[in-house]
């Protein structure tokens, strides 16, 4: 019988991490998405803070009004 020796599969998979990492900072399309989908991830984040009211009770009788201070 023959015996097969193996690499453990842990070591295989961080060594490759890093260089995979590096391989997707080198394509500018790659680091054009992420940055996209990291300002979505931020806007959700903040996203009471930047919209603070809310959508679904609009103000029906001054929405003719002129803009004043309160708004």
């Amino acid at each position: 019988m023959s015996s097969i020796e193996t690499a453990p599969v842990a070591s295989q998979a961080r060594a490759a991490a890093p260089s995979e990492v590096r391989r997707l900072l080198r394509e500018p399309s790659a680091v054009i998405g992420a940055t996209i989908i990291l300002f979505f991830v931020v806007l959700a984040l903040f996203a009471s803070w930047i919209a603070p009211y809310d959508p679904n009770s609009p103000d029906w009788m001054a929405i003719r009004a002129a803009p004043g201070a309160a708004h």
